[in-house]
């Protein structure tokens, strides 16, 4: 008992069992971390002294189903008011306890602390989000292949450069609207891009649109990398100089 106490008191996350009522019987110290309280005040409370009605209602469900089924259950995001009345988001599983005889007579599972997990997704979200709102607002055209030469990802102004709805765009190989001579120097391009891993600036890529008609971007090509830092296509600017090669023309 004393090496199982170690344990629970040396770990991370919060570890409790309540009876079937939901008042807390045993815990360790990590939990009152996570809720704030001291052993004192939480030996006893009430799960729902803890947690907002809508949240409550949600555990009593699942204390329920467990308790029907006695198959343990878990909680991705467990909402917890500490003392000092700020949230925390906790990652809950529970199962049921059962007496030698058989009997159930409470609840006991694992909270593990994710609020700064929560907040750092959250935080990306809005990153990816504000960037994603940056990328359709621009005139020039955004674009995502893969080392293929099929797109990936692209916004507004690519589609409406090319001529093509989003849908049409998803997957295009570049070949489907490029003469061959063209296929050919965006190979090289890309190519070069992949071998030496620098960026390329291209200029005067003749583009074919869906209606037929000729159109010329400036163009920058970088390589993107996965992960695990190995190449997995190229992403860049595709800038219409179209009416600038008229009027060089002229």
């Amino acid at each position: 008992e004393q090496k199982y106490r170690s344990i629970l008191q040396s770990i991370e996350d919060g570890y409790y069992e309540v009876e079937l009522s939901g008042n807390m019987t045993f815990f360790n110290d990590a939990l009152c971390s996570i809720t704030g309280y001291s052993p004192d005040e939480l030996r006893g409370m009430n799960y729902r002294v803890y947690t907002e009605p809508e949240m409550a209602k949600r555990m009593f469900e699942i204390f329920n189903r467990v308790y029907r089924t006695g198959d343990p259950s878990k909680i991705n995001d467990y909402v917890v008011m500490k003392k000092d009345g700020a949230k925390c988001v906790v990652q809950l599983s529970t199962s049921l306890i059962r007496d030698p005889s058989g009997n159930a007579v409470g609840f006991r599972g694992i909270a593990r602390d994710i609020t700064e997990r929560r907040l750092a997704r959250r935080a990306l979200e809005e990153s990816e989000e504000k960037y994603r709102n940056i990328l359709q607002s621009i005139e020039d055209g955004y674009y995502e292949v893969d080392v293929k030469g099929n797109f990936v990802f692209f916004n507004e102004s690519m589609c409406r450069i090319l001529g093509y709805s989003n849908q049409e765009l998803k997957g295009m190989n570049n070949r489907h609207f490029m003469s061959e001579e063209t296929s050919k120097t965006v190979f090289q391009t890309f190519n070069q891009v992949y071998q030496t891993g620098e960026p390329s600036k291209a200029l005067g890529w003749e583009l074919i649109r869906k209606d037929g008609e000729r159109r010329y971007v400036e163009t920058s090509v970088s390589l993107l990398l996965d992960i695990k830092g190995e190449p997995s296509g190229f992403r860049g600017i595709a800038r219409d100089i179209t009416e600038r090669k008229r009027f060089e023309k002229a």
